[in-house]
């Protein structure tokens, strides 16, 4: 592996994140992911660990999807790339309004780690000052994605009477 795979697909990441929503992002990502990868939530989650490429292409463009359904305005109001070795460390926000009209921010980062020119590994470190949670209570009450029970303690239970 050489340093160059990794500034490739950081400024590769970087053109078609800029500005994208949540849907055109995960899209570009996923143009990248391994046949295989591992995948890391902080909270940890029940799907974290090996998955297929593809199928983490599948339930990511569902999950942003939903969320562009919920916060149709979501948009990208700061993001940063850094190359760290084999890893590109993207920072972002995300603002909009939630359907009742409330101010959402999302703010995390997520370590890439990237091999070959693929990303193989994916580490997400999301700050949660309630904001997640109203975006996936939201997302909950109105359909099209669900949280499997098992990971439903990582978000503190959440439900869509919550």
């Amino acid at each position: 592996m050489t340093n160059s795979d990794v500034v490739v697909v950081a400024s590769q990441l970087l053109r078609s994140e800029a500005g994208a929503t949540p849907l055109e992002r995960v899209r570009a990502k996923a143009a990248f992911f391994a046949d295989e990868m591992t995948l890391r939530h902080h909270p940890p989650l029940p799907a974290d660990g090996l998955i297929k490429g593809a199928e983490l292409a599948r339930v990511s463009e569902a999950e942003a999807a939903a969320i562009c359904r919920v916060v149709p305005d979501l948009a990208n109001v700061k993001l940063t790339m850094t190359v760290e070795g084999s890893r590109v460390r993207v920072e972002s926000t995300d603002r909009g309004t939630g359907p009742s009209g409330e101010p959402i921010e999302l703010r995390g980062h997520v370590l890439i780690e990237v091999r070959g020119g693929r990303i193989v590994a994916m580490d997400a470190h999301w700050e949660d000052d309630g904001a997640s949670r109203t975006l996936l209570t939201e997302l909950l009450a109105t359909g099209g994605f669900d949280i499997p029970p098992e990971a439903r303690a990582a978000y503190g239970n959440i439900s869509a009477d919550t």
